[in-house]
């Protein structure tokens, strides 16, 4: 969900949304290839419809040596870490406009982000991911604080990392 304003051309350079069709395309061709022992036929068949170039090379999604190698899948504990944060934020997002009975869709003026009481959260580990969140969350604007936000009112992400609160204008 993070990934769409990219994949859809909506924010970011033509290069992010390469980028996102690319990650999204060898993802998706992994989890195709790990479902294949599980799922044989209908694999097959996805993998003969999307992926014509690679059928027509390996004849088959269960041919041998296929299988997904985990060095084609690079890992970082800062990616990971700043996803878990960008994620965390759009749960507690969630709870607010549900708490409020918005819609997903209403935007947010201003949006209020600090650390948990609990973390020691600095703007710099989620800032990467800020342009998609602020998409995802449809927030116009967001304002970091260096001490955790009061609880009342404010609401904290499924994960405990980041609290929050909004400035909601409706019409």
């Amino acid at each position: 969900e993070l990934a769409k304003g990219r994949l859809y051309g909506e924010q970011g350079s033509e290069k992010d949304s390469i980028s996102a069709k690319h990650t999204l395309y060898f993802v998706h061709e992994a989890l195709l290839s790990l479902f294949a022992p599980f799922f044989p036929y209908i694999t097959e068949e996805l993998f003969n419809d999307l992926y014509p170039q690679q059928f027509a090379a390996r004849k088959s999604i269960h041919a041998r040596g296929t299988w997904p190698n985990i060095a084609n899948f690079p890992y970082s504990d800062a990616v990971a870490s700043q996803a878990n944060g960008a994620l965390d934020i759009v749960s507690a997002v969630r709870k607010l406009k549900s708490a409020r009975s918005l819609s997903m869709r209403v935007p947010i003026t201003m949006l209020h982000v600090s650390s948990t009481p609990d973390q020691n959260n600095v703007w710099e580990q989620i800032e990467a991911c800020w342009p998609d969140v602020q998409h995802t969350v449809n927030a116009a604007a967001i304002t970091w604080h260096n001490a955790p936000l009061a609880n009342d009112n404010a609401f904290d992400g499924d994960n405990g990392l980041y609290r929050l609160n909004a400035e909601v204008t409706t019409a």
